[in-house]
């Protein structure tokens, strides 16, 4: 979690008891799709943050689906520091995590945290 927390980042955006800040971002996904827009704004591509309460259980990721694993994510977000421009020209995203964590720790992190949540879910209702 110190990782999760610390050096990744992640709770810049999957922080609080839903793992979720509930904003808009634009992480970089290439497609015609033009996120949330505000009247009179231009599209910039800005998605809300889901949750990663049971991640492991929402596949395919992305507003589009565009990625069907963990994986996938997590490659896309080690990529994250290299400026992407959609099909409209808008660019950028917001972050990236390149070296700062292990691919397969933050996979084993996700998968460990959803367990987790179900086996309190089973003791809740035992």
């Amino acid at each position: 979690m110190g990782v999760f927390a610390g050096k990744g980042e992640c709770t810049t955006c999957h922080g609080g008891p839903l793992l979720t800040d509930n904003g808009f971002h634009n992480i970089g996904v290439a497609g015609d799709d033009p996120g949330r827009l505000e009247a009179g704004a231009t599209p910039r591509a800005l998605f809300k943050t889901p949750s990663l309460r049971d991640v492991t259980r929402t596949a395919p990721y992305f507003h589009d689906g565009s990625a069907a694993t963990l994986e996938e994510v997590i490659e896309h977000y080690y990529a994250g520091t290299q400026v992407k421009v959609d099909v409209r020209g808008v660019q950028g995203v917001e972050g990236g995590i390149a070296g700062a964590i292990p691919e397969q720790a933050l996979v084993s992190f996700c998968q460990a945290l959803a367990a987790r949540l179900r086996a309190s879910r089973t003791a809740a209702a035992g």
